[in-house]
C-alpha cells in the first residue's frame, strides 16, 4: 500500500516503527530561501511519502534527521501510478 504524510512528524512516527528497505529523500530548490523536500521509506509491504516546502534553515534540519534516520539523498525521485 501507499501512504502520503503532510505532516513530518507524522511520517517520522510511521517509519520508524517499521524496518524499512529503503529510504531515500531529494531536495529542489524553488528559490533562495524555499526548499522541496520530498522523502520515501519502502518496507516489504508498503512505500511511505513525504513532500513540504521548507525555509531553508528548517530544510536543513529536516535533511540532518533524514540523515540520522539512514535515509540516502537521491538525485531524483520518478513517481509513476500503477
Amino acid at each position: 500500500m501507499f501512504f502520503e504524510f503532510d505532516s513530518f512528524i507524522d511520517f517520522i512516527k510511521e517509519i520508524t516503527r517499521y524496518k524499512s528497505t529503503l529510504r531515500i529523500f531529494e531536495t529542489l530548490a524553488l528559490d533562495q530561501d524555499t526548499i522541496q523536500i520530498r522523502a520515501i521509506s519502502q518496507t516489504q509491504k508498503n512505500t511511505y511519502y513525504f513532500e513540504d516546502i521548507f525555509d531553508a534553515k528548517q530544510a536543513q534540519r529536516i535533511i540532518n534527521q533524514l540523515y540520522d534516520l539512514g535515509f540516502v539523498k537521491a538525485r531524483s525521485i520518478k513517481m509513476w501510478e500503477g
